[in-house]
């Protein structure tokens, strides 16, 4: 009888346990589902997703966050993106308040130090990205849409700019540059573009 066994278990060599141990010690108990398990799975992933969720939601409202359009301690600059430079339209300056750039005479951007700058983001033609790595803020130039995006800059100096999204064959010189200064001197830069000099 030993033998006979010892036949069949060579014949289902390919299994990992021999008919006759099968029939004495039968199959592994089997389990179609298991509701504790299956609902733990489903709830702690969840869990996980929406308190991630929620901090993105709460830093995304912080960093896009503008005020009022009533508000009047804030200076209003409108960036415009074109092939391949600049626009930079002052509200305070007026209608003589736009410089516009070249990717030979890259624009400058001036900002007054310690008080808020709301910016309105569009383009003229097609997708730009306006990008200052220093402060590291970034929102996309779309033709025929406005995107709003309002910081202040906390450090004297002069730090550059760039298009971040290819835009064309001249993309990697659609520079520019921002300039930090104090109040006093962007007041007195604000007067130098009413008065028409915007070079």
């Amino acid at each position: 009888s030993s033998r006979r066994r010892h036949t069949r278990c060579s014949r289902d060599w390919s299994s990992d346990v021999c008919s006759s141990d099968l029939k004495r010690e039968g199959f592994p108990k089997q389990f179609q589902y298991n509701i504790p398990a299956e609902i733990i799975y489903t709830v702690v992933p969840f869990v996980i997703i929406a308190v991630l969720f929620s901090f993105t939601a709460k830093a995304e409202n912080k960093i896009t966050a503008v005020s009022p359009t009533s508000a009047t301690n804030v200076h209003d600059i409108t960036v415009n993106g074109i092939q391949w430079s600049w626009q930079f339209t002052y509200k305070d300056a007026g209608p003589k308040g736009t410089i516009t750039g070249t990717p030979a005479q890259p624009p400058t951007l001036y900002m007054p130090l310690g008080e808020k700058v709301r910016f309105t983001i569009t383009a003229s033609d097609v997708v730009h990205g306006f990008w200052i790595p220093a402060f590291m803020i970034q929102i996309q130039n779309l033709p025929g849409v406005e995107n709003h995006l309002e910081f202040t800059a906390n450090k004297l100096g002069e730090f550059p700019g760039r298009c971040n999204i290819l835009c064309g064959r001249q993309h990697s010189q659609m520079l520019f540059n921002v300039k930090v200064v104090t109040p006093s001197e962007y007041r007195a830069y604000i007067e130098t573009l009413k008065a028409g000099a915007n070079s």
